[in-house]
């Protein structure tokens, strides 16, 4: 049985332990230093310095590329952070949340006090969702200051995309982080420990989401083109691609989403649902030890 005033002492708890461990720190760091100097700062000197030789497009200029790194598009740049490199992060948050308490001892300690399992439960999984809510918050406003820097560097509008890109933007990567760190956790539950649950989890996106989805998918295998459709990683892709591309003359040669953003969001609920639920279970039935 769940009862409210438990489950708040477990939730303050919960993140109690989140802002006083380091590992979260860490991460948020890595997070912001992959949006700065690979999303934009690499890209953009690239683009304003290319090498010799360098051919962009057919019809396409240096100039236009560069569209992608101002203000009118920084909720498109954050979210090429929400895709695999983001979501490697979001899982590692998922997996120490979990995982960390097997290897330390502490879940065994916690349920013999006023908690129950399914408390103990809900709480880590309030504490890690405020966590990517703020993760996806400081990771807009980092694309907000880098768009703003390189737009006057450059000489370019400072105009902002609308309040409603925004709002749906900061909802698609809290939603893909949340599946990616959902997915740690369960791997944590299953195995009850942390270095496992991370080297499965790394596999799983290194291999299936990004070589198998990823590159073998464009070379037109119908099947797996169709198989696809029913997996979490390329419906976060879609959904990702469903905002646009900030020089659509560029775009031309990117394979379509395999998925329309409505679907993409229903399966990427679905998945998250269904993890957490088994999560759920596994806590509840198995022993901890």
């Amino acid at each position: 049985m769940i009862r409210p005033g438990s489950l708040l002492g477990a939730i303050e708890g919960e993140s109690l332990k989140m802002l006083r461990r380091p590992a979260i720190y860490v991460l948020g760091i890595i997070l912001l230093a992959i949006l700065v100097l690979v999303s934009y700062l690499l890209g953009w000197l690239f683009l304003t310095f290319p090498p010799a030789g360098t051919r962009f497009p057919q019809g396409v200029t240096a100039a236009d590329l560069k569209k992608a790194f101002y203000p009118i598009n920084m909720v498109r740049q954050a979210l090429s952070n929400a895709a695999v490199l983001g979501g490697v992060l979001a899982l590692i948050l998922g997996v120490l949340t979990v995982g960390s308490e097997y290897g330390w001892g502490t879940l065994k300690t916690i349920l013999t006090q006023r908690p129950a399992r399914l408390e103990v439960f809900l709480a880590k999984f309030v504490t890690v969702a405020a966590t990517l809510v703020v993760f996806a918050v400081l990771n807009l406003a980092a694309a907000a200051v880098m768009s703003v820097l390189l737009g006057l560097a450059d000489q370019q509008s400072l105009a902002f995309p609308d309040a409603i890109q925004i709002v749906t933007g900061l909802g698609t990567t809290w939603l893909i982080w949340s599946w990616y760190a959902a997915f740690g956790g369960f791997l944590a539950y299953c195995f009850r420990q942390s270095a496992l649950a991370i080297g499965i989890g790394l596999a799983y996106l290194l291999v299936i989401d990004t070589l198998v989805f990823g590159v073998i998918a464009q070379l037109g295998g119908t099947i797996l083109q169709t198989v696809e459709r029913f997996f979490p990683g390329p419906n976060a892709m879609a959904l990702i691609q469903s905002f646009g591309n900030a020089t659509p003359a560029a775009a031309q040669n990117i394979p379509r989403p395999i998925a329309g953003p409505w679907q993409a969001t229903i399966v990427l609920l679905l998945y998250l649902l269904a993890t957490l639920v088994v999560s759920a279970i596994l806590l509840r039935s198995r022993d901890v030890t």
